[in-house]
């Protein structure tokens, strides 16, 4: 699955590169399209450090397996509001620019957008720092079931570590927020014409 995905992502970030310049996607702004291919990549991406084992085929030392632990969340974090946050400021553009009774002059180029999204993507980024600087995620091992003698019958492997439920709500806050608020860019965007807003499809990309 995830090779497949990264097969289409690098072919569709090809396909930007070769038609930028064509009017349907000058309007639908190249530098964010790019991000969101490069933030699902990452996302994708979390599969590999999921697939570490400490047996079988993919066995591994402690220390990749811990690793590969807090690997996981920064991944996924980073990539998903990578994909939302590109998709958030493109509507939200849309939005003031159409939505504007007053017909006031409406200056917002790419620079300023993509200083807004670092603003967003610098507060998930700290957070996972402070995670993996504080109580890292750690490969635990626990046995379940013992043999009659005392020895080990089944035993289940996970990524631990204190405080990691609080961490995960904050992440999952910030997602949820860029979620929720891109999905009400795009309903306020709904009757803006498809050639200069997708919220339709935007709507349906962040809910899926």
């Amino acid at each position: 699955y995830a090779p497949f995905v990264l097969v289409f992502v690098f072919f569709f970030s090809f396909w930007l590169l070769k038609y930028q310049k064509t009017r349907v996607v000058r309007l639908s702004s190249p530098p964010f399209m790019q991000q969101i291919l490069f933030g699902a990549s990452l996302s994708i991406l979390t599969i590999i450090p999921l697939g570490i084992q400490d047996g079988g085929i993919l066995a591994s030392s402690g220390m990749l397996l811990d690793a590969a632990c807090a690997s996981i969340p920064f991944l996924f974090s980073m990539g998903t509001c990578i994909t939302h946050g590109a998709l958030m400021l493109k509507t939200w553009r849309i939005s003031r620019i159409f939505n504007n009774p007053k017909l006031k002059t409406v200056n917002l180029p790419d620079k300023k957008l993509l200083y807004y999204e670092g603003i967003f993507l610098s507060i998930v980024l700290i957070v996972n720092i402070i995670w993996c600087a504080t109580y890292p995620l750690h490969w635990v091992r626990k046995v379940i079931d013992y043999n009659d003698d005392g020895s080990a019958r089944s035993s289940v492997g996970s990524c631990q570590s204190e405080y990691s439920t609080l961490f995960l709500i904050l992440l999952a806050i910030l997602i949820a927020s860029s979620l929720f608020y891109g999905n009400y860019l795009a309903y306020k965007t709904r009757n803006v014409p498809d050639e200069f807003a997708e919220g339709k499809w935007i709507a349906i990309s962040l809910m899926v």
